[in-house]
Formats: structure tokens, C-alpha cells, sequence
């Protein structure tokens, strides 16, 4: 799976002597981040990030391109109960 790197939006990880409520920061160019958010939304508008550490100790950031997959064997589950029928 290849690593696609965020357009616009940098991570930077805490500095030293922040207090403890501080993990890091972003920075956004608005113009790059706009397209690439456009680009790469979903079917439903949604862009997913993670946020990873590299070995070297560095934050950064990845599109999240993971989508579940539907096997042939899965049904829906009917309901049959209604809220009448629950005794309380």
C-alpha cells in the first residue's frame, strides 16, 4: 500500500520544555490543503489522517485510504422487534 503524505498540513511534535497538555502543533497552507482535502474525500465528503511517529522519533502525517470490505457470506440483520415488544 502506498504512503500518501498530507498536501498542505505539516505536524510538528512538542518542543522541549512545552507543558505536558501540549502535543504538538499543525501548520496549514489553506489554498494546498483545500485541494488535496477535495481531492481525496470520500464518498461521503470525509478525509481520513493518522498520524504516525517515523522511526527517527518525528510526527507525521498519512491518508487513512483503508475501506472495509463486504464478504459474500454477510447479510443484514432483519429486525423483528418493535418497541412494543419489549416487556418494559
Amino acid at each position: 500500500m502506498k504512503t500518501i503524505f498530507i498536501d498542505g498540513l505539516r505536524v510538528y511534535s512538542r518542543k522541549l520544555g512545552a507543558p505536558d497538555y501540549v502535543l504538538g502543533s499543525l501548520v496549514a497552507e489553506v489554498d494546498t490543503l483545500t485541494k488535496f482535502l477535495k481531492a481525496n474525500a470520500d464518498e461521503k465528503g470525509v478525509v481520513r489522517i493518522d498520524i504516525l511517529r517515523a522511526k527517527s522519533g518525528r510526527s507525521y502525517l498519512k491518508l487513512n485510504t483503508w475501506k472495509p470490505t463486504k464478504t459474500k457470506n454477510e447479510t443484514p440483520i432483519e429486525q423483528t422487534a418493535s418497541l412494543d415488544d419489549i416487556p418494559f
